[in-house]
């Protein structure tokens, strides 16, 4: 079993507060979902300890290296509630304002939704809409499009309806508060300062309409960054992202004892923030992740009181194979992985 010292920077901790981090478990589960599933051919893994200045654990398996950029599908949600959050802080967004303030072309009840329950899927918008999809159109045309033919399925803010639309919604409201274009604001807000250079929103493909909540590539480099930026509450290299207010809110489950409209098969609940999925531990510990359709999987984990404890990226692209239950067991040895003496 691989076994890593982990000796913590001395302006945080005294030496005496070392740390023996044994991540050996999650390294040789997270290599055998490469061994064990044949249309798997390659993945990584990067675990980033707060207490530490560097990654804790980055590994590369089967013909994945530093260089390999995968689409992350759902993943995207992650990286859109940070520009999101961005718009709250620079903007004067308001996130339960009715989107009809900001785009007129919504009326009647469906101009009552508001840019949080767009991003914690409880808008009332049904799942998916052609006009999220089309690549031939720009994000003004699409949400217009939505606004006219795209009916609500329920009242908002009363159940619960995971998907893609009603966050393109949301992304339209964000380049209407900014004046700036979608992938402008995310490589200003996101990217440039964070330094990724393998990230984008045209994952999928090329396109004038970029997918808010799917539609994004990116590598283990890139994405380590942003789990970074927020497990240092909002912070990266000396520079401000967001505000850590602005991370509590999106790690905050918003929809508990809410009616299920519509969910992934892999979740049999429905708790979820803004832009991730957010799990609450009996013992007050909380799992946050926004994993893709193709198994990308970046998440947190923070403890009782809200204090992150690991941040961690698997990169894959798998969307035939079932995935979900050994990256679990991977992540479930990571924390059991991390301790102090």
């Amino acid at each position: 079993m691989h076994k890593t010292l982990c000796s913590l920077s001395a302006v945080a901790l005294t030496p005496a507060c070392w740390a023996q981090c044994d991540f050996g478990a999650a390294d040789a589960l997270a290599a055998a979902i490469v061994d064990d599933f044949p249309l798997v051919s390659g993945a990584s893994l990067r675990l980033e300890d707060p207490l530490l200045p560097g990654p804790s654990l980055e590994r590369f398996y089967g013909d994945y290296d530093r260089g390999t950029v995968v689409p992350i599908a759902s993943a995207t949600k992650l990286l859109s509630a940070i520009v999101v959050m961005s718009c709250v802080e620079q903007d004067g967004l308001d996130l339960d304002a009715p989107v009809a303030t900001y785009l007129p072309e919504f009326g009647g009840t469906k101009g009552t939704m508001t840019v949080r329950q767009m991003f914690s899927h409880t808008s009332g918008l049904p799942s998916n809409s052609v006009f999220a999809f089309d690549p031939s159109i720009t994000l003004a045309q699409a949400v217009t499009r939505i606004a006219l033919f795209t009916p609500l399925e329920a009242t908002p803010g009363t159940d619960f309806c995971y998907g893609q639309v009603s966050m393109h919604v949301a992304g339209r409201v964000c380049e209407v508060v900014s004046g700036t274009d979608w992938d402008t604001l995310f490589a200003e807000r996101v990217a440039m300062p964070l330094g990724l250079t393998d990230t984008n929103y045209d994952g999928l493909y090329e396109t004038t309409n970029p997918l808010i909540a799917g539609g994004a590539e990116s590598s283990l480099e890139d994405y380590s960054r942003v789990i970074r930026m927020l497990i240092d509450g909002g912070m990266y290299r000396g520079e401000r992202i967001i505000e850590q207010s602005s991370i509590n809110a999106m790690f905050t489950d918003l929809t508990a004892g809410l009616p299920i409209r519509c969910t992934p098969a892999s979740r049999d609940t429905q708790n979820y923030g803004l832009g991730a999925w957010v799990l609450t531990r009996a013992d007050g510990s909380r799992r946050v992740d926004s994993p893709g359709a193709f198994a990308y999987t970046p998440w947190v984990e923070l403890d009782d009181a809200g204090n992150p404890l690991l941040g961690g990226v698997y990169m894959i692209e798998d969307g035939v194979s079932s995935l979900s239950d050994p990256i679990d067991a991977a992540r479930l040895h990571a924390v059991r992985g991390r301790h102090r003496r």
